[in-house]
């Protein structure tokens, strides 16, 4: 039944990637179908409001209840990979509600027991035990209430990485030495949240103060860049599908479902002066950084809204019989 609806999904993720013009109408259209008629909307989506569903809408910037929506929907189906409710981010990984800086220092007994009961809730809820059936963590991280980037902690593959598709922040940060890149400060918090779901899972992980643990991990991994203010949440969104689908981004010819590709046509505002630079992808293995790859950023492109809608649209074309 998965691998046929799966089917299905990808039949009408084709069909509305090749009119994107019509996918973003039809969109449309299914909020204003709710937003005129608030009663149809009770009880479609559980926790989720009316206000927030029309945040869906083409052009709008993705709230949180959506948001928590779409990574526990998802990561639930995965089976392997737990969704961290944003809610919970903001308490542990950051100094203030708001996710603007990383705490520092040690963390609390106080901290890991939370995240111990969140993780064992969590796990329970989807393959109905505690135990270590799942194998990785998806973290949506909404800074300030005014954009949206990930983190993910993946225990096969040894990785932990952080994904933001502002273009800036990536091109600054990649260049620096790696303890002045913007996300330092928040890896070395994940590092710590590895060690505490390591324990979770019988694992010892021990990332602190150890350069020859054999874990890789880039505070600023290469993604596709968004070409405006507000498809951050749906670039956010995609780097899930990715991360369920492949265990990492892929990029161009890399990623081989065709339906989770960007539109390459669909480039950043700015990108054709950058076109002829050349910088280097760094990583950290343990304490030490090395070289993971050189990538040309004309080969960067950001198509997040019309895949976006498409990804919205199959998410809830039952709703149009609704």
């Amino acid at each position: 039944m998965y691998q046929q609806q799966q089917a299905i999904e990808v039949i009408l993720w084709n069909m509305l990637d090749k009119h994107p013009e019509r996918s973003e109408l039809m969109l449309q259209n299914l909020v204003k179908k709710f937003s005129d008629n608030p009663c149809a909307f009770n009880g479609k989506l559980p926790h989720v409001t009316l206000t927030s569903f029309q945040t869906l809408n083409a052009g709008r910037w993705l709230d949180d209840e959506m948001v928590n929506y779409f990574v526990k929907k998802w990561c639930f189906k995965s089976g392997t990979t737990l969704g961290f409710n944003t809610f919970l981010v903001c308490k542990v990984l950051f100094q203030e509600t708001e996710c603007i800086n990383a705490r520092e220092g040690f963390l609390t007994n106080v901290d890991e027991d939370t995240v111990r009961r969140w993780c064992a809730k969590a796990a329970t809820a989807m393959i109905g035990t505690s135990g270590t059936g799942w194998d990785s963590v998806f973290i949506p991280i909404n800074k300030d209430s005014t954009h949206w980037y990930s983190a993910h902690i993946d225990f096969r593959s040894k990785r932990i990485d952080i994904f933001d598709s502002l273009w800036d922040r990536c091109i600054q940060n990649r260049q620096k030495p790696l303890l002045e890149r913007k996300n330092s400060k928040l890896m070395l918090v994940l590092m710590w949240l590895a060690d505490v779901l390591g324990r979770m899972r019988g694992e010892d992980i021990m990332l602190k103060n150890n350069p020859n643990s054999d874990w890789i991990c880039d505070p600023h991994f290469k993604v596709h860049f968004q070409a405006n203010s507000h498809d951050c949440g749906v670039h956010m969104l995609w780097h899930l599908k990715h991360l369920l689908e492949f265990r990492q981004v892929r990029l161009g010819p890399e990623c081989s479902q065709a339906h989770l590709r960007f539109k390459e046509e669909r480039r950043i505002k700015g990108q054709e002066k950058l076109s002829a630079l050349r910088f280097a992808s760094r990583g950290t293995r343990g304490s030490s950084t090395h070289l993971t790859s050189v990538v040309n950023l004309s080969t960067i492109h950001s198509g997040a809204e019309s895949r976006g809608i498409a990804r919205i649209l199959c998410s809830f074309h039952n709703m149009y019989s609704g």
